[in-house]
């Protein structure tokens, strides 16, 4: 039973698809940091998530998870490449 919010509009994707899902592009830059920096203990490891997260703003997160060609971004945003640092 489906029921309907002015609000809320749910978009259907592929089950797997990490180009089109936002946070898989997040993972893979959390992956990629922690892969360069070992570490011998699950606390070790968990402060160097928390340290992922506290280095980038909000602003920046955005930007990695949702590139230009991402459906989930509203209209009119879009990302200049040729800046990338």
């Amino acid at each position: 039973m489906a029921s309907h919010h002015p609000r809320v509009r749910v978009l259907h994707g592929a089950r797997y698809s990490p180009h089109d899902n936002p946070v898989e592009r997040i993972w893979g830059a959390l992956k990629a940091s922690l892969a360069n920096a070992p570490t011998l203990t699950v606390q070790g490891r968990i402060r160097q998530v928390h340290a992922f997260f506290r280095a980038r703003a909000p602003a920046e997160i955005l930007a990695t998870a949702a590139p230009h060609s991402s459906p989930w971004l509203p209209d009119g945003y879009m990302q200049n490449f040729r800046q990338a640092a």
